[in-house]
């Protein structure tokens, strides 16, 4: 009974990881969180991320994918996994560095194969691995994650460098909260509690987006909130995209130069921060998505914390590509909601 018990939650995680990674990596491809990368530096180096290396990749204008992908270039990922290094001990590797423990015989033949063939890269099982991180009845590893992630987080924005330190205050993170605390404690960093969140009072992340604030509907800008922003922010900005076709986006909203004590907009809200131009009208304001074609859409709203304002002369010529060029080398964060709708 127990084997076939762990042979269903094995299966369990695998099926939820792809389907995790689909949904959640198409919801990431922009500017990706802290929190995202922070992730990818425990599952690769078993280690929290450095300041200065955490600020590199959330400001480097690369999708998490490809920042992921980029890890396997690092001289630190080559000594830790050599040239020789099998599929089924770099997989191994990996869960040890995530989740304190190796990987089921199920679960280990099942990405053996992925990788064998081709079918994952490297980079993308490691994305899969982390976004079907799951508490069962035999591993606390979404407990686990979260204070790993946590303590990466803490120890990067208490702005510390020490790669050397950045494995030791790692060795010892279980579930236990405990174990958090005491690890903090020894190099006396002020635990990050919280991660920058982006939130509707209408729905919840993955949600459908009300047919009010859409082209069948009023029309209006929906309402959303954000809490737990780096403590350094300045301003925000707001994209809110549509991904049309691979790299091909359709964008609604446009905002910047959102105050830093701003944390909230409202219903139709027209006087905080400066519009740019949307991709339906050409005008500074909110189009309410208005998508042809069967089947859901996704809509993606991403928040970004920045360190500064924006000085741009003419909010006319700001549309999508001309706002993520502009806070290159200044987000501080980023975090994002993906809400779906569908016509008939």
């Amino acid at each position: 009974m127990f084997t076939k018990n762990s042979s269903f939650i094995s299966q369990l995680r695998v099926i939820l990881a792809i389907l995790l990674m689909t949904t959640l990596l198409q919801a990431s491809q922009e500017v990706p969180t802290q929190e995202e990368v922070a992730k990818l530096y425990v599952a690769t180096f078993n280690r929290a991320p450095d300041s200065a290396g955490l600020s590199y990749w959330t400001n480097s204008s690369l999708i998490l994918s490809k920042i992921a992908q980029s890890f396997f270039d690092q001289e630190e990922t080559q000594l830790l996994y050599p040239q020789n290094t099998s599929n089924a001990d770099f997989i191994v590797s990996v869960y040890k560095n995530l989740f304190n423990r190796e990987p089921d015989n199920t679960g280990l033949t099942y990405w053996e194969e992925q990788l064998d063939t081709n079918v994952f890269s490297k980079n993308s099982f490691i994305e899969a691995v982390i976004n079907g991180a799951l508490n069962t009845a035999t591993s606390n590893d979404a407990d686990i994650l979260t204070n790993k992630t946590t303590v990466g987080l803490s120890f990067a924005q208490a702005g510390l460098d020490s790669v050397e330190d950045a494995q030791v205050i790692m060795a010892d993170i279980t579930e236990d909260i405990q174990s958090v605390t005491t690890a903090l404690a020894q190099m006396n960093i002020t635990k990050v509690d919280t991660i920058f969140t982006l939130q509707s009072s209408l729905v919840t992340d993955g949600g459908a987006l009300s047919i009010t604030y859409t082209c069948d509907g009023d029309g209006v800008s929906p309402p959303i909130s954000w809490s737990n922003a780096p403590q350094a922010t300045v301003s925000y900005a707001l994209l809110m995209d549509h991904e049309v076709a691979s790299d091909d986006f359709h964008w609604y909203w446009v905002l910047y130069n959102i105050d830093a004590q701003t944390s909230s907009l409202a219903v139709d809200e027209s006087g905080i921060g400066t519009f740019g131009t949307n991709s339906v009208n050409d005008l500074t304001k909110y189009s309410p998505p208005c998508s042809k074609g069967p089947g859901e859409k996704a809509y993606t709203f991403t928040l970004y914390a920045l360190s500064q304002t924006l000085n741009l002369a003419d909010p006319s010529l700001i549309d999508r590509d001309a706002l993520l060029e502009a806070i290159k080398g200044i987000t501080l964060d980023s975090t994002a909601m993906t809400l779906t709708y569908e016509r008939y």
